[in-house]
């Protein structure tokens, strides 16, 4: 399967789980009051620093920026 995926993406298929997972993570920081913490442990990483570093890998910012930049945009879209 890592070989098949690998060949069509150029990615690996931990990446890609890594990816879906951090785009579920997107979802429920923009519109949950759950904290970080308690995010990082339903999605099953092994503790909240590594998380956000796989985060922050993938999407550029720390999950606490984009949850930030994402409420400062809600809020200028509410006014």
């Amino acid at each position: 399967l890592n070989r098949c995926v690998k060949e069509v993406t150029g990615q690996s298929v931990k990446y890609w789980i890594s990816k879906v997972n951090i785009q579920y993570s997107m979802l429920l920081l923009k519109n949950s009051a759950r904290d970080i913490t308690e995010i990082a442990y339903e999605l099953n990483y092994p503790n909240p620093a590594y998380f956000s570093k796989v985060f922050k890998k993938i999407v550029g910012v720390s999950p606490t920026e984009y949850r930030n930049n994402s409420l400062d945009k809600i809020t200028l879209l509410q006014v």
